[in-house]
């Protein structure tokens, strides 16, 4: 469809990151913003949490080709029109984790790179020890504190406060589709 009509507005690829580097090449004519998810450096947890194996190396090597397909972040009147915010959401628990994230980040793509740390996380569904709990306020300043240590300059850290069930549907109150 991008093919054909372009909006005028930026194209953003939001995603997990955990897709294949040469799909992402394919998209270096069609979008702007590049939005993706770094969520763990420990295999361990990428399999444990979401069944995604080598998913460090996988989503580093996708995150590349985005700053290869968008090399340059632009900002105009306070709005992204090109460029790359790696997402990185805080777990329970797993503040180590978050802390090597933040290293590799900058190893990586430098501190320049645009963050966005989220402190959304709560305990839904089956979530069980050890992330059965929000962050708690050490969890989060450990990690904020770390990431002004290594001196990135640029991005988005969320108040712990944003860490709420009032954002997610009420699933057992849903429209029948069939009956409209």
């Amino acid at each position: 469809a991008l093919k054909i009509y372009k909006p005028h507005i930026p194209i953003v690829w939001n995603s997990s990151a955990y897709e294949d580097a040469e799909t992402i090449k394919k998209l270096k004519d069609y979008v702007d913003i590049y939005l993706p998810d770094l969520k763990y450096f420990d295999d361990n947890l990428a399999i444990k949490y979401s069944k995604a194996p080598s998913y460090f190396t996988t989503a580093v090597a996708a995150i590349s080709q985005m700053r290869k397909n968008q090399p340059e972040d632009i900002i105009e009147n306070g709005v992204m029109k090109k460029g790359l915010i790696i997402r990185h959401m805080l777990l329970p628990s797993h503040t180590q984790d978050s802390l090597m994230i933040l290293d590799k980040i900058k190893e990586n793509f430098g501190k320049k790179t645009y963050l966005s740390l989220m402190s959304q996380y709560f305990p839904c569904y089956k979530a069980t020890f050890p992330i059965d709990r929000k962050l708690t306020p050490l969890e989060y300043k450990i990690v904020v504190s770390h990431a002004q240590k290594l001196e990135f300059k640029n991005g988005f850290i969320q108040d712990r406060e944003s860490s709420s069930c009032e954002f997610v549907p009420n699933f057992s109150d849903h429209l029948n589709l069939e009956n409209l």
